[in-house]
């Protein structure tokens, strides 16, 4: 590992922190500038495709299952074997993967590229942070990782209106391709201006059951989160959650007993670090909430397009870059906690007003203060939160944090889009079916608009019907939005009041 004098860091960061620094950007900067885009663009892609809802569950989640189950192990082999390397390859992948994703002539190339830009990412994702922490004097960590969090949201904070304006312009298809020239970009920074680093065990062979049992186990649950609703939970999906469980509790099993286990078990009795990695699952749940369906609720239910959604979205951004650089400071000065907390509550007070917006008549009074709310809870967390999960282990176990760390965003994403998702597209068929049921409709008529209730605010009238009878078809449709978006919201409020709670419990001081 690379040794550092902290002499002089305060003012002049040395040399090798800098180009860690812009590394670990533009790593973890692609992997959310790739989701905050696709995220826009996901009802373009739905159209271009001809797919449904819960095929873009799969785009989504597939992407995030194998960036998240191979995290752990990347992280392990990044500290053994060199994490400059491990960058570059994991790297190099993604960017092809993405242009395979542009290329992609139908649902399932386009899946199979998502889970080849998943491991791409797992393995840039994994090591990044290690590499900053590998360059940066512990003195000043919490600082350079608000840095980073303040760096990464200035790539993010295209995204939204980048990927709007290259739907809108052009195609969907553009939101991947951008990824490729930024690949490049970051391979060079890594290859040329960092020591290569590693951790004390780089030597020994890592489990592979263990990573059989983790990828299979949240395969299987996700397989039967996402098609539980699209074949009414019948036996296949019921199958795959027990599936998925038993094989998750395996996983657990040989952790305890693995001679080179991925995550040993005695790491969990360590009170910050099992609390911390417990806060950032809760909180990403809720948090991936918004990303997910707040741009399915402003192109399909508010008639916004995808450059107007991106760019509604953009002040979520622009507060986490403000917020982030100062949070790290404040971090190192006062302690995390009083962050944490408040950028939890924030996010909390977004969700709850977001959970009772219903028609935006005018932008600036309906959503942005849920917005500003939420882009601010997220500035005061996002380094903290980070820079206690880096830090609750020695600096021999930095890959290891840093693979558990954001295995757990990762995972929360996935549980937030396949979880929430099948509850909101329940509950929207559920009260989608009622309200059709009193409408003066033909039995046919109303069994074409039921149907299509699995692509949410894009069911679309019979052209058959009259246009006021289309015109109450439309509020029905609109009226179960509203309906099952504001139970999933509020659900993710609940989420955040847990991990305020779990957060005080691992970070406050053990009395004496």
């Amino acid at each position: 590992m690379s040794a550092i004098s902290p002499a002089g860091t305060r003012d002049h960061l040395p040399v090798a922190t800098r180009y860690a620094l812009a590394a670990a950007t533009l790593g973890t900067g692609m992997v959310y500038l790739d989701q905050s885009a696709v995220n826009v663009a996901l009802p373009a892609l739905r159209a271009g495709l001809d797919i449904a809802v819960n095929d873009l569950q799969w785009v989504m989640s597939l992407y995030v299952l194998f960036a998240s189950a191979p995290l752990l192990v990347c992280g392990v082999l990044g500290d053994r074997f060199g994490r400059v390397r491990f960058y570059v390859a994991g790297m190099s992948l993604f960017g092809i993967a993405s242009l395979a994703c542009a290329l992609s002539p139908g649902l399932t190339v386009l899946l199979v590229a998502r889970a080849v830009q998943g491991i791409g990412a797992a393995m840039m994702v994994a090591v990044g942070l290690a590499l900053l922490n590998a360059n940066t004097p512990r003195a000043v960590r919490g600082r350079v990782i608000g840095l980073w969090a303040s760096l990464t949201s200035l790539v993010v904070a295209i995204g939204p209106a980048a990927g709007g304006a290259l739907v809108d312009a052009a195609s969907w298809r553009l939101v991947f391709a951008i990824n490729a020239p930024l690949a490049l970009i970051a391979v060079v920074v890594a290859w040329r201006g960092l020591p290569e680093s590693r951790g004390p065990d780089d030597a020994g062979a890592v489990d592979a059951l263990s990573v059989v049992l983790m990828l299979a186990g949240m395969g299987a649950i996700l397989f039967g989160l996402i098609e539980g609703p699209r074949r009414h939970w019948s036996m296949s999906p019921l199958a795959g959650l027990a599936t998925g469980a038993m094989l998750i509790a395996l996983f657990v099993v040989r952790q305890r007993t693995a001679a080179a286990p991925l995550l040993p078990a005695h790491l969990f009795r360590h009170r910050v670090f099992a609390g911390i990695n417990a806060v950032t699952l809760l909180q990403w749940i809720a948090i991936s909430a918004v990303f997910f369906f707040l741009p399915i609720n402003l192109q399909q239910v508010q008639g916004f397009t995808a450059t107007v959604s991106g760019l509604s979205i953009l002040p979520v951004s622009f507060a986490v870059l403000v917020l982030s650089r100062l949070s790290g400071r404040l971090a190192d000065r006062f302690g995390p906690l009083p962050l944490i907390l408040a950028g939890i509550a924030l996010v909390g007070i977004a969700l709850a007003w977001f959970a009772f917006m219903k028609r935006i008549d005018l932008y600036a009074a309906d959503l942005l203060p849920g917005t500003v709310a939420f882009g601010c809870g997220l500035g005061l967390l996002i380094a903290p939160l980070t820079h206690v999960a880096m830090n609750a282990l020695p600096d021999r176990h930095s890959g290891l944090a840093s693979g558990v760390n954001n295995t757990g965003s990762r995972l929360a994403n996935m549980i937030s889009v396949a979880l929430l998702g099948s509850l909101m597209v329940t509950g929207f068929a559920a009260q989608l079916d009622e309200r059709i049921a009193a409408l003066p409709l033909s039995a046919d008529a109303a069994t074409a608009i039921t149907a299509q209730s699995r692509n949410l605010g894009a069911v679309q009238a019979p052209a058959t019907l009259s246009p006021a009878l289309a015109a109450r078809v439309h509020e029905a449709v609109d009226a179960s939005f509203f309906d099952a978006w504001r139970r999933v919201m509020l659900l993710a409020v609940a989420l955040c009041g847990f991990s305020m709670a779990l957060a005080w419990l691992a970070l406050r001081r053990p009395p004496t």
